[in-house]
């Protein structure tokens, strides 16, 4: 894949990290960052799939919605049973 010369600035004290990060496990700041990038965009899209799958889903009931749920249907037999 072809790649692309970047210049960006960023704080001194996350710059030193980065190049300590670099040393410790032996990759370059550019494979650093392109990783950060991937990681940053992935999540992004991940967030909005949940966000999607979130709203599709909206109309099933969460555990507090089912057990209310299932203490008026009790109550309603009860009284069903009651006027019988």
């Amino acid at each position: 894949m072809p790649t692309i010369k970047t210049a960006i600035s960023i704080e001194k004290n996350l710059f030193d990290k980065i190049n300590r990060l670099s040393d410790e496990i032996k990759l370059s700041r550019s494979q650093i960052f392109s990783q950060a990038a991937r990681y940053f965009i992935e999540r992004k899209n991940n967030l909005e799939l949940v966000r999607r799958i979130n709203r599709a889903y909206s109309d099933i009931l969460d555990e507090n919605e089912i057990e209310l749920l299932e203490k008026s249907k009790r109550k309603h037999r009860k009284i069903i049973e009651e006027w019988q």
